[in-house]
């Protein structure tokens, strides 16, 4: 598949970790959007709030709510979406 044209999340998962003789259950799986051009609002400092095309992703997690908690899960999201606001590549 390609990914620079696919509108929908795939999915990314880690293989299982191994503890001693069993797998360990995945706990989340991160799905990460095509990177397209769409039209946001922004906070220019001489415009003001404007019109402007940016490079967007959709960033989705599901998590199995009886190993991790939303108060947990949160702040990894908020992490993930500050690595490419920041432009790291």
């Amino acid at each position: 598949m390609n990914l620079a044209r696919s509108r929908s999340p795939t999915p990314v998962r880690a293989a299982p970790v191994r503890h001693g003789h069993r797998a360990a259950e995945q706990a989340a799986i991160l799905g990460i959007g095509a990177t397209v051009k769409r039209p946001v609002v922004i906070n220019h400092p001489d415009l003001g709030e404007t019109n402007a095309v940016r490079d967007t992703i959709y960033l989705s997690l599901s998590y199995d709510h009886r190993l991790v908690g939303s108060a947990d899960v949160a702040p990894y999201l908020t992490a993930v979406k500050a690595i490419p606001e920041a432009g790291h590549r």
